[in-house]
């Protein structure tokens, strides 16, 4: 057992041997497996004791503490040996009733991260243990069933394709939260990246579900407010004022500054706007104060002090790193002014006006001057935008230049919104993510060609497709293994929402639940 999630969480997993007449020995072997995260959390273990295996270790790279616990109880048998090695420790036990039951329970907690109240590790497992399992399981219950009223019932692509995004959303909702916590890409699910939190929550994980639960969407920005201090020195240490979110953070909100793709300052735009559309959905003057203008007010004074005015007397963004990671990776350099991030900014920065005006504040004028002087790259003769100011053609990762359309809102007619999403769609390569395909989707259908658009996601999702229960990989490639990929769930959600339902924080009527097409599920069951 291992859960890969730097937040505190507990698991239950019940087994029962039933009607073993004849009493035949039953050997039974569970523990806990640090070379599971090996590279991630470097577990080792430390001690075990008495009915509980117990590990407390440091994280690879943030050297975040980290407790692990295995507790069970068992009835009908005994516990043979318990085994401790650097990476691994287990139990093994022997059934010889007629009728036997192991239950095991999982917790894992970070005590410097000051989530909830705190509590260790072995005393989550021991309070669930305590607990009736039938209370425990109606308690379950109960809690899936108030969220599957909410979720999305997409009947227009066809029986098999309604029953992935059934499975999809359930996997989305086994990984978020409604307290605020670091949210990994996986999670619950492999190793990858430690549990660390990317752009992906912001932008990709947070408008698949603020029409659907938004409790849980707030959540995100919600934790990103609380970890501003960490944010504030990433900024003081690149010069810059105001507050920068890295690429990656760990549970407290840190982001190594040794890191890949160190000069995604992209990142801040996706924090910013899921703040503000937060709190357009919940229209919340405590919420706009505490979470969204903080984080506006942080981000855009960064903004304005990486942005710098040069002779032509306007301002330019240089040296760094959209979504498009290939500029790194496979090209290995950086480039200047990322049309994506220039508009992004002059995005934010409006917004953080207009946040500053509703809480009666004064903007600094220095936002508004950004504003008017940032350089912005125009369209050619067929109405293609360069995706920065030395693209000449290049294969791209992932999508980048048509996010400017989508999320961002840049003004266009459908014949420009369909060119540059053609053209930037045949530049991805083979190793990129599925998320791009989603937004090429989206803005087809945004741009009246809703069909076209569903046979372009529905066909593209097939090479991410994985295994019999449908998970999604991160990457076509056979060799990936970051499966369940909340990242390209996030993407085919959004294609769907804000696409073919053209829905919005104003517009959820037009979302079919499965409360409006199965009014009874809501009942208590019988």
């Amino acid at each position: 057992m291992f859960l890969p999630r730097q937040q505190p969480l507990t698991g239950w997993l019940s087994l029962r041997i039933e009607d073993n007449t004849e009493k035949r020995p039953i050997r039974l072997k569970f523990g806990l497996r640090g070379d599971a995260a090996r590279g991630a959390l470097a577990m080792d273990f430390s001690k075990s004791r008495g009915d509980c295996l117990v590990g407390v270790y440091p994280g690879a790279q943030e050297s975040t503490p980290v407790e692990q616990m295995l507790s069970w109880s068992l009835e009908g048998g005994l516990i043979r040996s318990v085994k401790v090695e650097d990476d691994r420790a287990w139990a093994e036990a022997e059934v010889t009733e007629t009728d036997g039951e192991l239950k095991l329970c999982h917790s894992l907690s970070f005590p410097e991260s000051g989530y909830g109240d705190g509590r260790s590790a072995e005393d989550r497992a021991q309070d669930l243990l305590a607990v009736p399992e039938a209370v425990t399981l109606r308690d379950n219950a109960e809690e899936w069933r108030s969220l599957w009223c909410d979720a999305l019932l997409f009947s227009a692509g066809g029986r098999q394709f309604a029953r992935d995004l059934v499975i999809w959303q359930y996997y989305l909702l086994g990984t978020l939260s409604d307290f605020p916590c670091v949210l990994g890409a996986t999670s619950l699910w492999v190793s990858a990246w430690g549990g660390r939190q990317f752009w992906d929550a912001d932008m990709w994980l947070f408008r698949a579900t603020l029409l659907l639960w938004p409790k849980l969407a707030r959540s995100i920005p919600a934790w990103r407010a609380q970890t501003l201090e960490p944010v504030r020195e990433n900024a003081a240490a690149t010069n810059c004022c105001g507050g920068w979110f890295s690429w990656q953070v760990d549970g407290k909100g840190r982001g190594g500054r040794t890191l890949p793709h160190l000069k995604e300052v992209h990142n801040n735009i996706w924090v910013a706007l899921a703040a503000w559309d937060a709190y357009r959905e919940c229209e919340d003057p405590a919420f706009l104060r505490t979470v969204t203008w903080p984080l506006l007010a942080a981000i855009s004074d960064y903004f304005c002090s990486r942005a710098r005015k040069e002779n032509d007397g306007l301002y330019h963004i240089r040296q760094v790193l959209g979504p498009n990671e290939s500029v790194e990776e496979v090209q290995h350099t950086l480039y200047d002014d990322n049309t994506l991030t220039n508009h992004g900014v002059r995005t934010i920065l409006d917004i953080a006006i207009d946040c500053a005006k509703r809480l009666g504040v004064d903007a600094p004028l220095k936002w508004k001057d950004v504003i008017d002087g940032l350089f912005l790259l125009g369209s050619d003769a067929r109405g293609i935008i360069p995706e920065h100011a030395n693209y000449n053609g290049e294969g791209i990762k992932q999508a980048d230049l048509i996010l400017i359309f989508y999320p961002l809102g840049y003004k266009a007619s459908p014949e420009m919104i369909r060119a540059n999403v053609e053209y930037y769609e045949s530049k991805i390569l083979n190793n990129g993510p599925m998320m791009s395909l989603s937004m090429s989707a989206l803005l087809l259908m945004r741009c009246g060609a809703k069909e076209e658009g569903m046979r372009m996601l529905q066909n593209g999702i097939l090479p991410f497709l994985r295994g019999p229960h449908r998970l999604l990989c991160e990457c076509r490639d056979d060799g990936n293994r970051n499966i369940v990929f909340h990242t390209g769930a996030g993407g085919v959600l959004q294609a769907l929402l804000y696409g073919y339902l053209e829905a919005d924080v104003e517009q959820t009527e037009r979302i079919p639940r499965v409360r409006d097409v199965c009014p009874d599920f809501s009942l208590e069951p019988v």
